[in-house]
């Protein structure tokens, strides 16, 4: 298991997917309790009590996986945490996404240049070191930095990501996969 000593995820979002990698839902972190190593969320009834899940806590820099299992606590489901991964680069499991994202400055010798008008991208995949996004054809170079927004249920998330490769689809877009820097 992770070490999760002196995280506190409460607040936090979350996406939840069955065994097969198919997102269940995005949910918010109501409390978060690290001795139990479980967490609270209000989630749609649907949800299977006792059923397996994988976890995808966003947090920055880096979001944290865990394993878990579904628990009923009526309007709220608890979920007890545990098999975290702890991987190693290249190696880590990378969860499917839809998520909007814009792109609203670019980083040079760590000052950053917003953009006049930002950058609507795609979340097309996340790790817990990069991310993975679709966006106007050619519009970035790699080994560039950029500055990231994303909205994830009701809350906006920024982060700053150096581009290590791109693939094109002509003449429509291009895929960028980006390594996390904060």
């Amino acid at each position: 298991m992770l070490d999760t000593t002196g995280l506190d995820f409460d607040g936090c979002n979350a996406i939840l997917y069955d065994e097969e990698g198919k997102q269940l839902a995005i949910v918010k972190i109501e409390k978060y309790d690290g001795s139990e190593n479980t967490i609270k969320v209000f989630a749609d009834p649907a949800l299977l009590v006792g059923a397996l899940c994988d976890v995808l806590i966003l947090t920055a820099p880096v979001p944290y996986t865990y394993k878990g299992r579904i628990h009923d606590l009526g309007h709220y489901k608890l979920i007890r945490l545990f098999k975290g991964k702890s991987m190693c680069k290249r190696r880590e499991v990378r969860y499917s996404v839809d998520l909007p994202a814009s792109i609203d400055g670019l980083i040079y010798d760590d000052r950053i240049y917003p953009l006049q008008k930002k950058l609507d991208a795609r979340l097309i995949n996340i790790s817990k070191s990069g991310v993975r996004f679709r966006t106007d054809y050619n519009a970035l170079t790699v080994g560039g930095r950029v500055r990231m927004r994303m909205k994830v249920g009701d809350d906006e998330k920024s982060l700053t990501a150096d581009v290590v490769f791109r693939t094109d689809n002509p003449p429509d877009c291009s895929e960028f996969g980006c390594k996390l820097v904060s």
